[in-house]
């Protein structure tokens, strides 16, 4: 099958209608949220089982904090986009929005974070990036380079981050749900109607 010129110049506008709606972020994060609440209790129950190498949580450690990390990106790129940052221009990410780097785009979303949050969002974004999908990083000196910061990342699990993770994405859930409310405009979306 093949698009000509007119139907491809459509299909990219539509692309950027889409990229740039906080609609399309928010559905997608109401869906990586319920995948990462099935698997976050059997993680719990692992660091409540004092780390058992037995329990089956063990194993869903690091999809668990890859699927949180890629629900917050989704809310924080959802916040941008709601606020007039352009997520998508001419086919492609903007400079602006691109990327895994979740300190960044908390900042630039406006949301604040805690020294503890600070190291949960750079977990995070080692798991968005690498650490919830190969066992290494694509170079070994980029432990760190890939999510924005100079010095390595230690990947390692702890109880107390699941209330920290949970916590930054309830904060960035309640602040685009506030915007989607305020903002109708973005519900009714002219150009997809």
């Amino acid at each position: 099958m093949t698009i000509s010129i007119d139907d491809q110049e459509e299909y990219k506008k539509d692309f950027d209608s889409y990229g740039n709606w906080p609609v399309s972020w928010y559905e997608t994060s109401e869906e990586l949220a319920a995948a990462t609440k099935l698997l976050e209790q059997p993680v719990i129950d692992y660091f409540e089982d004092n780390r058992d190498s037995d329990h089956p949580g063990r194993l869903i450690l690091a999809p668990y904090y890859m699927m949180s990390g890629y629900l917050l990106e989704c809310l924080l790129k959802g916040i941008l986009v709601a606020t007039g940052y352009k997520c998508v221009e001419d086919g492609k990410f903007t400079k602006q929005v691109n990327g895994h780097t979740l300190i960044d785009l908390a900042k630039k979303a406006k949301i604040s974070f805690t020294p503890p949050e600070e190291l949960i969002l750079k977990l995070l974004s080692a798991h968005t990036v690498w650490a919830g999908r190969y066992p290494i990083p694509k170079n070994w000196n980029n432990m760190g380079i890939e999510i924005g910061t100079n010095e390595a990342v230690t990947i390692g699990y702890e109880k107390y981050d699941i209330p920290l993770i949970k916590n930054l994405i309830f904060r960035a859930q309640e602040k685009l749900d506030l915007l989607m409310k305020e903002g109708e405009l973005f519900l009714r979306d002219k150009s997809r109607e």
